[in-house]
C-alpha cells in the first residue's frame, strides 16, 4: 500500500483571480521567527551559563546551544525555501514548485489527476486546513496563514472555490466542527 505524502508547510493564499489561485509558503517569515527564537534561546543559555548556582546547569547549557543551532538551521532552511501551488483554471492545470537547500521539485498535473478537496483539523485544538489530494497520494495543505484557517466558514469558502474551479468534491472530516 502506497503511503500518503503530505507536504509539511501550509501554503498561504496569495492570489485569488478568475483565471488562477496562487498559494505559496512564506519562508522569509518563518526564517525571521526562527532567527528571533535562536537569539532568545542563546541569550537565555548565556544567562544560565553565567549563574553560579543553577539546578541542572550541566544539561541546560549544552541543550541551549543545541537548540540555538537547530533554530539557526531552521532559519537558514526557511530563508532559502520556496513552495508554490498554482491552480490554473484557463489551462486546467495544477502546478507545484518546491525549492530548498536540498534541491528542486516541480510538477504540473491536469485537474483530472486530482481526486478531492478535504477540510480537516490535524490536531484537537489546531486550526483547519484544506488538503488538495492527488491520485499519486500527495496531500498539499492550504490555508490563509501559516497556521491554517481559524473559521469553518472561511475553510468551506476556500475549499468550495477550489472544488468549483477543478470540478472536485469537497469532503469535511468530522473533526471540523469542534
Amino acid at each position: 500500500m502506497e503511503q500518503i505524502r503530505r507536504d509539511d508547510n501550509i501554503l498561504v493564499l496569495q492570489e485569488n483571480k478568475q483565471a488562477r489561485l496562487v498559494f505559496s509558503f512564506r519562508g522569509k517569515h518563518w526564517s525571521l521567527y526562527s532567527l528571533i527564537l535562536s537569539v532568545i534561546v542563546l541569550i537565555g543559555t548565556l544567562f544560565v551559563e553565567s549563574l553560579e548556582q543553577v539546578a541542572y546547569k550541566s544539561y541546560l547549557v549544552p541543550g541551549g546551544y543545541v537548540f540555538t543551532v537547530l533554530f539557526l538551521y531552521s532559519s537558514l532552511y526557511s530563508y532559502f525555501s520556496t513552495k508554490e501551488l498554482i491552480i490554473d483554471s484557463a489551462n486546467k492545470l495544477v502546478k507545484y514548485r518546491k525549492s530548498d537547500l536540498y534541491g528542486q521539485n516541480k510538477w504540473a498535473k491536469p485537474f483530472s489527476e486530482c481526486i478531492g478537496i478535504l477540510i480537516c483539523r490535524p490536531g484537537k485544538k489546531s486550526f483547519l486546513i484544506v488538503l488538495l489530494q492527488t491520485q499519486d497520494m500527495h496531500e498539499i495543505p492550504l490555508g490563509i496563514n501559516e497556521a491554517g484557517i481559524s473559521s469553518v466558514k472561511k475553510a468551506r469558502e476556500i475549499a468550495n472555490n477550489i472544488g468549483n474551479r477543478m470540478s472536485l468534491q469537497v469532503i469535511e472530516e468530522p473533526s471540523v466542527e469542534r
